[in-house]
């Protein structure tokens, strides 16, 4: 029967047009990594200022608070401690991805380049709400320091004549909202005068920290710090919370578009941020833990202008308050330009609405995007608690560390690098300028049970396929794993036979997956300049594993929260990308009436002879 005259054809393979579509990767050549409409004017230090000024702020004071408050200062540290050395091996990813990768848009290019379109737009989805959920938190904390210097007046005048926002909220916070529109002006600005604020804010802001360490050493009580136990579950989740602290360092990637050198600043300005960052927070939540027993800072979220008050010291009270209030504004700075650099990398690729890209010619900054990304993020300031958007925030900054961690696997497993730098045959890419993993000459459809037929996996010739199913797999068992931990460590602890031979199960089959990787050959071209992780595939996974393991940690309603959030998006995505899957029905409708044409000219010749 000829192809025209089968009903199901069409729509079967505009759903296969469909997912191609959703699955193919972004190509990259030199001259397209280098090339911007943005004014490149960073240097190495402003790029280390800019990273720090974004990571500190309200998580230093606010969340150490909260966690000092319910578990103790030893905890605190101990959290901080083991997230940074998550956070490190992460930042290592990044390093190697941003050197590689100088463009705008951090983790949403990389998994545009090595997982594909819709992860890639996924991830961009999830980074937003990473950046927009972090300015909004440090706005709310900042209200709730201003609301501490007037008393409490703010809150009560509010409450008297507007009212609450159960189940949202206590109430609308105001504040928080003009907070963030003047913080949207300034970076509407451009970035010179952004780096000009952030800079002044951070020396303020390492000048408050300073002024809480000498404090503690003066007016630390020892008894305090020694009272404390340490619990090794409370560890664990918290830990899992300060990973929101360290939101920021995968900001120094989106401005690899604007570093004079990218390829030499950006990764070592990253590690270097982290590693400061944790000193910082470590240190402010040691020295809070010294200052007052936990029991005089409960539940509240300016715990060190209590901590000041319990002791008595009314003036460092105000000192410390209007210097973490000043400090706060940089990080928001450092926020809404990441939001606005990524709506900017995006509308490029057609993923949003193209007007969120268009670069102001007076500040070269993306105007529009700015104002909308500081519009949202407003008005996620006005109605949510701090409380909530921590934890959606931690959530969202655990998937994009994930998934830029997977990606590194693939970026070293497969030809991406080859692929991305070299010249290659026009008939690989398609209107977009991407790879089309449909052509045979690019990928194999039977890579794995090739693979299944050699002993040897060296052996075999192209096994990129095999490659992206195989660390989907991993990431499967692992979050298998990661579950399996969190809902029945108490079983395995107390010995329950059936519980014990289903981890060691899930252990074999795990560590067996990951043995898999450690066969294949590191195809990274050793001419190819930037940095490079050491100890792949050993510390993108224990990143991947950490990630998952400390995602199980949280609440079940900030995951229900974080998945609505992803589905809005995918919609987003969905009704943007009307216009190109038209524009595929129409081709694969005429390259259908062209085979039916064939067809019918062939048994017309038939017919005659």
């Amino acid at each position: 029967e000829p192809p025209g005259n089968n009903p199901t054809m069409a729509p079967v393979e505009l759903l296969r047009g469909v997912l191609g579509m959703m699955l193919k990767t972004k190509l990259l050549n030199h001259d397209h990594l280098m090339s911007s409409d943005l004014k490149r004017c960073l240097s190495f230090f402003a790029l280390v200022l800019m990273g720090l000024g974004s990571i500190v702020g309200s998580g230093n004071y606010v969340l150490t608070g909260l966690i000092v408050s319910d578990y103790g200062g030893k905890v605190a540290v101990l959290s901080y401690t083991i997230s940074m050395v998550f956070c490190f091996i992460i930042a290592l990813n990044y390093a190697e991805f941003s050197a590689l990768i100088p463009r705008a848009g951090s983790s949403y290019v990389y998994a545009y380049v090595a997982l594909g379109e819709v992860w890639a737009f996924v991830n961009g989805w999830n980074l937003m709400l990473e950046v927009l959920v972090g300015c909004a938190s440090d706005t709310r904390a900042w209200s709730s320091y201003i609301d501490d210097l007037t008393g409490e007046t703010i809150q009560s005048w509010i409450l008297g004549n507007i009212g609450s926002l159960e189940p949202f909220s206590d109430y609308p916070d105001i504040i928080a909202f003009l907070n963030v529109v003047f913080v949207t002006v300034v970076v509407a600005s451009g970035l010179q005068v952004s780096l000009y604020i952030i800079v002044t804010f951070l020396g303020v802001n390492i000048i408050v920290l300073f002024f809480i360490f000498v404090t503690a050493v003066i007016y630390g009580d020892t008894s305090n710090w020694t009272n404390d136990t340490i619990d090794g579950s409370s560890v664990l989740s918290t830990s899992a919370l300060c990973f929101y602290t360290y939101v920021g360092f995968d900001f120094i990637s989106v401005y690899g578009e604007e570093t004079k050198n990218p390829l030499k600043t950006v990764p070592p300005a990253t590690l270097i941020c982290v590693f400061f960052s944790y000193l910082l927070c470590a240190g402010s939540s040691a020295a809070l833990g010294f200052l007052v027993p936990r029991w005089a800072i409960s539940g509240s979220v300016s715990a060190f202008a209590k901590a000041y008050d319990f002791l008595g010291l009314t003036w460092a009270k105000y000192f410390v308050c209007v210097g973490i209030i000043i400090s706060v504004w940089s990080s928001n700075i450092g926020n809404i330009q990441c939001a606005s650099r990524l709506t900017y990398a995006m509308g490029q690729d057609g993923l949003v609405p193209g007007v969120l890209s268009k670069v102001n010619k007076r500040t070269q900054a993306p105007l529009i995007g700015t104002i909308v990304v500081g519009t949202i993020c407003a008005l996620l300031a006005l109605f949510l608690s701090y409380e909530d958007l921590v934890s959606l925030l931690s959530v969202g900054s655990l998937v994009a560390y994930f998934l830029v961690s997977a990606s590194l696997l693939i970026l070293r497993y497969t030809d991406l690098t080859k692929n991305m730098f070299d010249d290659i045959p026009t008939h690989h890419l398609n209107s977009y300028g991407t790879m089309n993993r449909d052509d045979p000459d690019v990928g194999t459809k039977k890579c794995f049970v090739n693979c299944l037929r050699h002993l040897n996996i060296h052996q075999v010739d192209e096994y990129d396929t095999f490659v992206r199913r195989w660390v989907a797999l991993v990431a499967i068992l692992m979050l298998i794993f990661a579950m399996f931990v969190k809902y029945e460590i108490t079983s395995i602890m107390d010995w329950e036979p059936l519980m014990i031979i289903l981890s060691t199960i899930i252990v074999i089959f795990l560590l067996a997956a990951c043995s898999v990787l450690y066969m294949l050959p590191d195809k990274r071209s050793p001419t190819l300049p930037g940095f490079k992780v050491p100890y792949v595939p050993t510390l993108p996974l224990i990143s991947m594993l950490g990630c998952c393991v400390m995602g199980t940690q949280l609440s079940q309603t900030a995951w229900l929260r974080f998945i609505l959030w992803v589905i809005l998006g995918l919609v987003i995505y969905l009704i943007s990308s009307r216009k190109r899957i038209r524009d595929l029905a129409k081709q694969l409708q005429q390259d259908s009436s062209a085979d039916e044409g064939g067809i019918v000219a062939l048994v017309e010749r038939r017919t005659d002879q």
